[in-house]
């Protein structure tokens, strides 16, 4: 299977947030500022299959944080994920992270051998095609 990589790039909002989640952020992430970040997934997890699959949804939706979080070295209670949504034909990820950490992310995915693709759930980070 061809995956292909995007060039990494962090969005100040991605265009499918759910604003109804990011009204309830944590008050420990408040605290920081943050950034909003999308993700977006190979052909695998394309949007048909994640929107049609609860499991797969749950699955990114709960895994995603722990990946993060192990790239760029904070607690997944930094990490606040609000929404996943269609780019065409791909899944998006969406979340809010700590503004301090947003370009260790943006080079962490731009490098296949990073801590993002080689710590806990690689096998869901394997399918990260890019940040937006």
């Amino acid at each position: 299977m061809l995956f292909y990589r995007l060039l990494p790039l962090i969005l100040a909002s991605p265009p499918f947030v759910n604003q109804a989640h990011a009204t309830s952020i944590d008050s420990a992430l408040t605290a920081r500022s943050s950034t909003s970040i999308g993700i977006i997934f190979d052909n695998a997890l394309n949007w048909a299959f994640v929107s049609a699959t609860p499991a797969s949804q749950a699955q990114i939706l709960s895994e995603m944080p722990v990946i993060i979080a192990n790239a760029v070295g904070i607690s997944t209670g930094d990490i606040q994920s609000t929404s996943l949504g269609p780019q065409g034909t791909s899944t998006v990820f969406h979340a809010l992270i700590p503004s301090d950490v947003a370009n260790t992310l943006k080079l962490q995915i731009a490098n296949p051998s990073s801590p993002f693709y080689n710590g806990p759930d690689a096998d869901l980070a394997s399918h990260v095609a890019g940040e937006v």
